[in-house]
């Protein structure tokens, strides 16, 4: 027998026989899914191309509680509402974490407050946020959002078919107040390119794990390497994304009117000052929000307007609701929202009916755990599947329907709340 032979059986015979010792040593089975290969595991059944209907197809057959082994690593997909609930609040004490996006950490992204793991810095940005976003300081907010809106309304007026360098621009121009307290004053300032460059990486870098999260030691690739994407990206991106977070901060203390971050200097500054560590979490916790809140609003905002092209009934209906309340004398403003149930309706049902993010960014569990008979090891990446729970035709009548009266009286149906904010400990910090 060769050596190169003998080297193969012994990897063979020890992939078996951990196979067979981790079957008969777990405490219960893992949950349904595909068989998976003694070498590579589940990774030639999971989906790749729109991945979010693959797996929904797959759920039919497995259940809303799948099980992937990706090259030894486990992997479930959750499927409804119930199940994710069940895991990810009720026993959010084992699922609140993250796995370990590599990519993030590649391009100086990873201490984000979206992809950092459950505790002590996750705590510190959260906190910021907390104390910055509770229902007085959304209110403080307000006119903010509502003299953008105005600019933007008049945008569309003057130039409609550059709608959507509108809808970016006008993304751009409340976050970068909100968070930093600086006006966008026209359509060439620098943070609308920056905010644009930043989402490009962002889409690239994507939400979710990627074949580098399951094998760490590519990221020592050179970048020349053939199918180095990441490493290229990280090159390029790395110190583009440091100047995203330093260029706010250094701009004159006095061009700027209140913002998140200042109002968060002043409370540190009254409790004893600001260290450098404060710092860096504040540039980490408000870098969050200036990408990742100026993309998900333009984003969202795109969508309700793709979704009112393909049924203008809709959009008359909540027309004719906004000249009934308002006569057609002024714009709405945020205390008009409760006399607005269909318009209301109409914004629910287009996030449900299209989520923004067929995934929500994986939870990873802490701790074995027993759910429904089924055993989840710890290290466990779980996904949820947003486009699973809005076609759930248990939940939702006729699910592929766009129907905003779902969610009104008589039929009340659940507003798709987890699907566009998260679930549990890791929810969006800014759903009051």
């Amino acid at each position: 027998m060769s050596y190169s032979l003998a080297v193969a059986l012994l990897i063979l015979a020890f992939i078996v026989a951990k196979a067979l010792w981790n079957k008969h040593t777990r405490p219960a089975p893992f949950p349904p899914g595909p068989s998976a290969n003694p070498l590579v595991g589940n990774l030639r059944d999971f989906p790749v191309s729109d991945p979010h209907l693959g797996l929904m197809e797959m759920a039919r057959k497995y259940g809303d509680v799948m099980y992937f082994d990706i090259v030894g690593k486990p992997l479930v997909i959750l499927s409804s509402q119930e199940v994710a609930s069940d895991l990810l609040e009720k026993r959010s004490a084992i699922y609140s974490s993250r796995p370990r996006f590599v990519i993030h950490e590649m391009i100086g992204w990873a201490d984000m407050l979206v992809f950092l793991p459950y505790g002590e810095q996750f705590h510190k940005q959260r906190k910021f946020f907390q104390q910055a976003f509770n229902k007085r300081g959304c209110l403080a907010f307000c006119p903010t959002q509502l003299s953008q809106t105005h600019v933007l309304l008049q945008k569309l007026l003057q130039d409609p078919k550059r709608y959507e360098d509108h809808v970016r621009q006008f993304s751009t121009a409340v976050i970068m107040e909100i968070t930093y307290g600086h006006k966008v004053a026209s359509d060439d300032d620098p943070y609308i390119d920056i905010t644009e460059a930043t989402n490009k990486i962002l889409m690239e870098a994507g939400h979710n794990l990627s074949i580098i999260d399951f094998f760490p030691s590519l990221k020592y690739l050179p970048s020349w390497f053939p199918g180095n994407w990441f490493g290229r990206l990280a090159k390029d991106a790395a110190p583009f994304i440091q100047n995203m977070r330093d260029m706010p901060f250094e701009r004159p203390a006095g061009d700027a009117s209140p913002s998140f971050v200042s109002t968060q200097i002043e409370d540190l500054q009254r409790n004893g000052g600001a260290s450098s560590e404060d710092l860096q979490t504040l540039k980490a916790a408000s870098s969050q929000m200036y990408a990742a809140g100026a993309e998900t609003t333009w984003s969202t905002l795109m969508n309700i307007i793709a979704t009112m092209f393909l049924y203008p009934e809709a959009q008359r209906k909540a027309q004719d609701e906004l000249d009934s309340v308002l006569g057609g004398k002024r714009l709405p403003d945020f205390d008009d929202r409760r006399s607005l149930p269909y318009l209301d309706a109409v914004i629910s049902e287009a996030m449900r009916w299209h989520p923004t993010a067929p995934f929500a960014t994986p939870h990873s569990s802490t701790a074995d755990d027993i759910y429904r008979g089924m055993y989840i090891p710890k290290g466990t990446t779980v996904f949820v599947n947003n486009v699973a729970i809005s076609m759930n035709d248990k939940i939702y009548s006729s699910p592929t329907e766009y129907r905003p009266e779902r969610f009104l009286p008589p039929q009340s149906e659940p507003l798709p709340v987890n699907i566009g904010f998260g679930w549990g400990r890791r929810r969006d910090p800014f759903v009051l």
